[in-house]
């Protein structure tokens, strides 16, 4: 399988994996706002077939209303990186074991301090969640066919 098929199979099941661990509508959309505020950001690199950083991008509202949608209660806001953390870890989790033709693996997540958006970060990929708000993702491709 070619880079670019494998990194479109990686693209396509994040996709996928966010509507299945995220209980409310999902939906994928087209143009992505960089001047998005960002309380979180959430690195976890993927090694393997694809190789690269993906990143989430997500303010305390929007994190705090998914918290109390999936599991009915609340965190403070320094509590919530902690959660993203492993709400991030979970999703691409579910790629590495769904993309059955691809071998890839995930690096632990790294909570960053820096959280402006720079187009220089990779590509953006916007979703909007029903009744929430935005989150924002970047793939910053590290090889193969770009």
């Amino acid at each position: 399988m070619s880079y670019k098929a494998a990194l479109g199979s990686v693209l396509n099941q994040l996709v996928t994996s966010m509507k299945s661990i995220f209980p409310m509508q999902i939906d994928y959309i087209t143009n992505s706002d960089l001047n998005y505020h960002a309380d979180i950001a959430i690195s976890i690199e993927m090694v393997g077939d694809v190789k690269g950083l993906f990143t989430l991008y997500v303010s305390h509202d929007v994190m705090s209303q998914i918290l109390k949608q999936m599991y009915g209660f609340e965190l403070e806001a320094s509590m919530l990186d902690s959660f993203a953390s492993e709400l991030w870890n979970m999703i691409l989790g579910a790629i590495v074991t769904s993309v059955e033709t691809v071998k890839i693996d995930i690096t632990p997540p790294v909570i960053l301090e820096e959280k402006s958006l720079d187009p220089k970060n990779g590509a953006f990929l916007s979703f909007y969640i029903k009744d929430v708000g935005n989150i924002l993702v970047s793939f910053l491709n590290y090889g193969g066919d770009k």
